[in-house]
């Protein structure tokens, strides 16, 4: 595309198919006897225009649809060259996606189908375009009939999965509920590694059972389905720990830990809460006190390390930093619900010591719209003041102590007028509760027979009463009540630990709890433990190159290989366990010297398959001479040029832009490809008769010394060539006349890069092309050469009998139209 234009405008014309017919190959010069010459002419010709379309995109500091539908348009000239190259196929799909064109995109997709049938994400976007074109639901539930019925059996099965889904949701939207229930399990059954199907079937069910085991299992079919999902792991853990299966939920809760850690995503409180609950179900107190204490420990250390690079940069007097750091209140709470359930006085007085204060100051901060946070509305403010009065309540109550302020908070609450109120049952609760403490357990019982079975927290507070009274029995039927009932919660675990201190022995856990055990610690025995924190124990990528030791114009060309080693399928995708992203970086070595200057990553997308059964291979072979790297050895084709390249999948990117690996990557290292060097110290006369007389793949190598030697790293506009020069350049514009089509846009593509291509010399290569009608050469004049609207060689092609030729003549008039009025493009490097 000319580097003058660009625009978000929209081209004009009739829409052409994808491509045009494939180009047939011009007669070559009798002089190339090499019968291989046509095949090795075109593909470095496709790949010296890709190169120059690749640098062009890339210049352009936020392409506009336009852009992307003339590179598109481009690459649809060039499938014509070389319709066989999948690489290409998928090159011309992508640039098609990049535009707002959906038919052409699917055009586009119908070309990779047919170069790789196995790619069953290809398949399914054109699938999924045809079902659409479709009139009315039930034309489209009738084609999905078909495909998922015997005429469908060829189909890979996880792509009949997603068909299968596909219908189950209009199914629903139809209001057929049966159809829909039939396909959602279809769905489920082809690929267990179908994500959505997994979710939409719990979803679906866990509102219509109540049974526990099938409650589990439907959210293990969601881990199943991604076990790299971390909202997966954190459901079905607190699903086991509704009904106290507290050994398996510790298992998804530390799968979930794996996860986070991994990709550095911060814990809430919430999730800290959930793990220590259950390490205090199943390991005891102690345990969980520990777990509390390494976190009291990290903040602390976090906080001393702030400290000190506070205290090594300047600030003003005034910013006395922030306070010492505590527990969250939540876990605080829990560590108080900890020693309560031991009556661990100390510990208690410890805790709430901790608890009084950070709640009176946050009552005292907002108090006033001046020390309150910023943006927090009064209505916010008041609910904030009411949650820290009522856990300061809370601890007081728990702990029996400060039982005096514990009653004034009650008035208070129970006077407020004023939204947000308390509800009065909670006002007896704590007035009841109160009471318990103070040894008037008949006043306790009044106020807390009518609700204490529908609030826990009175429930509590009856146990207690009957201790108070010395029933021990009745006390730990309290207890035990509520713990069946509230697992899961702070007082639920707080009642069972209760039990066993007034008993002195374990609680038993229940049938339930022990059958969900056992189901959660053996599912996906021993392989899920591994994958959340090792990739490698699932996958392995691979890199090596086609050829180690290349001619001066063979190109590299890399194979990368993802295998899935695992024992299960793994779906691909980008919210997959599989990530279908590769980052490529090359580190390129000319005449023995490393050049970490040229090193820029590319990034191969390998979304080609919708999952990987164990033991299948996806095997992806990458044109390098269609990379930065591979402008850069072209360029230097007078050294000697290795090259070798490390892949990381599933990178991510940091805050800077920059890509790095995380926990939760594979990498490698690819073997080195070197490539040997033409003579470029020849005279420029020796050159210039070279270019004249030879033909063939010598003809295209002193094509590429001449761009060499041509070159200009600083060259102000309009300066003529030196003398040396100016014999090359003569010779090169002399010789594309007699060049066949796909050798001078070779020549051009070569040439523009040395930064000579202006003056007279341009003049003289403009010429020397004028009449040449080949599509290829199109491309490089609307690329390259054509530099305003009324450009003849624009309006000449305007007038191609090619469809393609004419609407991409068409996007480059518009995109200059737009360049004319002041918008700017950018150049080519």
């Amino acid at each position: 595309m000319t580097a003058r234009a660009q625009s978000d405008g929209s081209a004009t014309g009739s829409t052409p198919p994808e491509t045009g017919s494939p180009v047939p190959s011009e007669s070559i010069s009798a002089a190339a006897e090499d019968p291989r010459y046509p095949a090795r002419l075109n593909s470095l010709t496709v790949d010296a225009i890709c190169q120059l379309m690749l640098e062009r995109i890339r210049s352009i500091k936020v392409p506009k649809d336009e852009d992307y539908r003339a590179l598109a348009l481009s690459l649809s000239i060039l499938c014509g060259l070389k319709p066989d190259d999948l690489e290409l196929a998928r090159m011309h799909a992508e640039a098609w996606a990049a535009t707002s064109d959906r038919a052409r995109l699917i055009e586009a997709t119908r070309r990779i189908v047919r170069l790789d049938p196995a790619d069953t994400v290809a398949q399914l976007r054109v699938i999924n375009a045809r079902i659409t074109a479709l009139q009315n639901a039930d034309a489209r539930l009738e084609a999905y009939a078909k495909l998922l019925g015997e005429d469908g059996q060829s189909l890979d099965p996880a792509l009949r999965s997603r068909l299968a889904l596909d219908a189950a949701l209009l199914s629903r939207e139809n209001g057929a509920e049966r159809k829909f229930l039939d396909y959602l399990l279809l769905a489920s059954t082809l690929d267990v590694t179908n994500k959505e199907a997994a979710a939409l079937t719990a979803t679906y069910y866990l509102d219509r059972t109540q049974d526990p085991l099938d409650r589990v299992r439907l959210l293990e079919n969601v881990v199943l389905a991604d076990p790299m999902d971390a909202a997966a792991h954190e459901r079905l853990a607190q699903e086991l720990m509704r009904h106290g299966a507290f050994q398996g939920a510790k298992r998804f809760l530390e799968r979930l830990r794996d996860i986070q850690t991994a990709r550095s995503i911060p814990r809430p409180p919430e999730q800290y809460l959930d793990y220590i609950l259950t390490v205090w179900n199943t390991d005891g107190p102690a345990l969980a006190l520990a777990q509390l204490a390494e976190i009291d420990v990290a903040l602390r250390r976090q906080y001393e390390a702030d400290q000190r690079r506070r205290a090594a940069t300047p600030t003003s007097e005034d910013d006395a930093g922030p306070p010492p750091p505590q527990l969250p209140t939540l876990l605080e709470k829990l560590r108080l619900a900890i020693h309560a359930s031991r009556s661990d006085t100390e510990g208690m007085s410890a805790s709430l010591r901790v608890l009084r204060p950070f709640c009176e100051n946050l009552l005292t901060s907002l108090s006033s719209a001046q020390t309150r946070p910023e943006g927090m509305s009064d209505q916010e403010a008041a609910q904030a003041a009411l949650t820290a009065q009522l856990d300061l309540l809370w601890a007081r109550l728990l702990t029996g102590m400060e039982l005096d302020e514990a009653a004034k908070t009650i008035d208070e609450l129970a006077a407020r007028t004023q939204p947000p109120t308390v509800h009065e049952r909670a006002i007896d609760r704590s007035r009841g509760w109160l009471a318990a403490h103070r040894g008037d357990t008949a006043a306790a019982r009044q106020l807390l027979l009518p609700i204490v079975e529908s609030d826990d927290l009175a429930r509590w507070a009856m146990g207690l009463v009957a201790e108070k009274e010395g029933n021990t029995d009745e006390a730990v039927g309290h207890y035990a009540r509520l713990a069946l009932a509230r697992p899961e919660r702070i007082i639920g675990s707080a009642a069972k630990a209760r039990v066993v201190h007034l008993r002195n022995r374990p609680v038993a856990p229940t049938s339930t709890a022990r059958a969900l055990d056992a189901e959660a610690t053996a599912f996906g025995v021993p392989w899920l433990d591994r994958v959340t924190s090792d990739p490698s124990s699932f996958m392995t990528l691979s890199l090596e190159h086609a050829k180690k030791e290349l001619a001066p114009l063979d190109q590299p060309e890399l194979i990368v290989r993802l295998r899935n080693i695992g024992r299960s399928p793994f779906a691909i995708g980008m919210e997959a366990p599989i990530s279908p992203r590769i980052l490529l970086n090359p580190s390129l070595t000319i005449d023995g010297y490393t050049h970490r200057e040229f090193s820029r990553p590319e990034v191969v997308d390998l979304n080609r398959r919708l999952r990987l059964v164990p033991g299948e291979e996806l095997v992806v072979r990458y044109p390098s001479a269609r990379t930065w790297a591979g402008i850069v050895m072209d360029s230097a084709i007078g050294s000697r040029c290795t090259i070798r390249w490390r892949a990381v999948q599933g990178f991510v990117m940091d805050a800077r832009g920059n890509f790095m690996a995380d926990p939760l990557s594979i990498s490698t290292l690819s073997d080195a490809a070197t490539r040997g060097a033409l003579d470029a110290r020849i005279s420029a006369e020796s050159l210039a008769e070279k270019i004249l007389q030879s033909q063939g793949l010598e003809l295209l190598g002193s094509i590429s010394v001449a761009a060499l030697r041509l070159y200009r790293p600083i060259a102000s506009p309009g300066e003529p060539l030196d003398q040396e020069r100016s014999v090359i350049a003569a010779a090169c514009a002399e010789r594309l006349k007699s060049m066949n089509s796909l050798e001078r846009a070779y020549t051009i593509c070569r040439l523009w890069r040395s930064r000579v291509m202006e003056g007279e010399f341009k003049k003289q290569i403009t010429e020397a092309i004028a009449d040449d009608r080949h599509p290829a050469m199109a491309v490089i004049s609307l690329l390259l050469t054509v530099e305003s609207s009324s450009d003849p060689g624009l309006q000449r092609l305007l007038d191609s009998p090619d469809p393609l030729v004419r609407e991409l003549a068409l996007t480059i008039r518009d995109l200059i139209f737009v360049s004319e009025r002041g918008a700017q493009a950018g150049p080519i490097p």
